[in-house]
């Protein structure tokens, strides 16, 4: 794998508020008073987090908040594939559902689609015998729809790769390296 150094890229994060930094810049260093960069200071700048990773990371932090308050604010618990029980006497007993049948229900295909990448199961019928697709087709939810009745697997990056890593037979599928 080969190593960048990072003289060789154009723009690079400072350690300083994340600020951009153009390597053409000078690097004041305190001990030498040049401008060349310290070992310490390409140090702190390779290590600091990418704007686009933090970036990241906070979405998906506010998604999963969005989750737990979707689900505590329902009588979910946290695990996304246990239902809430229906409630009342042994002759009127409502519909035991499960979160994804909810969120279906309301037409919320972004909360549907981060219940499936936690996990829900999408064909999981609820006590009266009916799917999310059910709930969606009911009240007239054509995006959550196609999202449940899509053939495509929504998973997160690190299982995506997990998944490409092997071609089914066992054997890792060949690697690309990235210079």
């Amino acid at each position: 794998m080969a190593h960048t150094v990072a003289a060789d890229l154009p723009n690079v994060l400072t350690p300083d508020l994340g600020r951009q930094r153009n390597t053409n810049d000078s690097w004041p260093s305190a001990s030498s008073g040049s401008t060349a960069p310290s070992e310490s200071d390409l140090r702190e700048v390779t290590q600091a987090p990418r704007a686009g990773s933090l970036a990241r990371k906070q979405k998906q932090m506010r998604r999963q908040e969005k989750l737990k308050e979707f689900l505590k604010k329902n009588g979910f618990s946290e695990d996304v594939t246990e239902p809430r029980m229906g409630g009342g006497c042994w002759f009127y007993k409502k519909e035991t559902v499960w979160p994804i049948h909810l969120a279906a229900a309301e037409g919320n295909a972004e909360l549907v689609r981060m219940l499936m990448m936690q996990g829900a199961e999408v064909e999981q019928p609820s006590s009266k015998g009916r799917t999310a697709k059910d709930f969606a087709r009911k009240r007239g939810h054509q995006k959550v729809l196609d999202l449940l009745e899509s053939e495509v697997k929504v998973v997160g990056l690190r299982k995506a790769m997990e998944l490409m890593s092997s071609d089914g037979s066992g054997k890792d599928a060949p690697s690309i390296e990235i210079d």
